[in-house]
């Protein structure tokens, strides 16, 4: 679980103040929120890219943040990649063609990263991300410049590879359809500072979730209130 009690953070105005949340260990959390309401700086201190805050944070201290760049070495391979985040003593090859497979890169794992297409790019930061040695996921819009067709697939990549991997997962997403086929939990937030404004748990299966189904037609009119307010 990762806890989040009495967080605040300011810049020339107060971003976050006195801000507390849980995000449930081995599920998907998805914030939906305005721009500059302060989700990205929630995920940098989540990260531990920043530091420099008041409250308390208890999460795992290995934790995978997936930008929305890509942040791959473009002169190494999609393998050569995945591997900077296995140890050199005891590389898991296994391991390694396994992540490729899930996110359909197999036959690319001797390309270069910068030949890759941006699906491809962020398919490999994504299997990356999933390979570390770590409990906690953090995305942050990772999938928005993506037209739906490949979203669909890359979401369905994901939800595979979390019911392998077991990892804790927190996303930041503007897209409520997005959120609807990924989250297990969305947190709605209002800005000026951060808080939830609604908490919605979705009980239905992901594999079984389909967008025109009537109560994820019903939630996403519900969240269209919500943010439209």
């Amino acid at each position: 679980m990762i806890q989040v009690r009495g967080l605040s953070k300011s810049f020339e105005r107060k971003i976050i103040s006195d801000f507390s949340i849980e995000f449930t260990a081995g599920k998907t959390s998805v914030i939906l929120g305005p721009s500059g309401c302060g989700k990205t700086t929630l995920f940098n201190i989540l990260s531990g890219l920043d530091r420099d805050y008041r409250g308390e944070i208890s999460i795992d201290n290995r934790v995978s943040y997936i930008f929305q760049e890509d942040r791959l070495i473009p002169w190494l391979t999609a393998r050569e990649n995945l591997e900077l985040v296995q140890d050199r003593e005891s590389r898991d090859r296994n391991a390694l063609e396994n992540i490729l497979k899930k996110f359909h890169l197999s036959h690319r794992r001797d390309s270069m990263a910068r030949d890759l297409s941006g699906g491809e790019k962020q398919r490999l930061s994504i299997a990356r991300a999933f390979l570390h040695r770590s409990n906690t996921l953090l995305m942050d819009e990772a999938l928005r410049s993506m037209d739906l067709s490949l979203k669909l697939k890359i979401i369905e990549e994901i939800n595979t590879a979390l019911k392998e991997y077991k990892k804790t997962m927190v996303v930041i997403s503007h897209d409520i359809r997005e959120a609807l086929l990924m989250a297990d939990t969305i947190y709605v937030m209002e800005k000026d500072p951060m808080r939830i404004a609604d908490t919605i748990d979705i009980h239905i299966p992901k594999e079984e979730r389909n967008l025109y189904d009537e109560e994820i037609l019903h939630l996403e009119k519900r969240l269209y209130t919500l943010l439209l307010k």
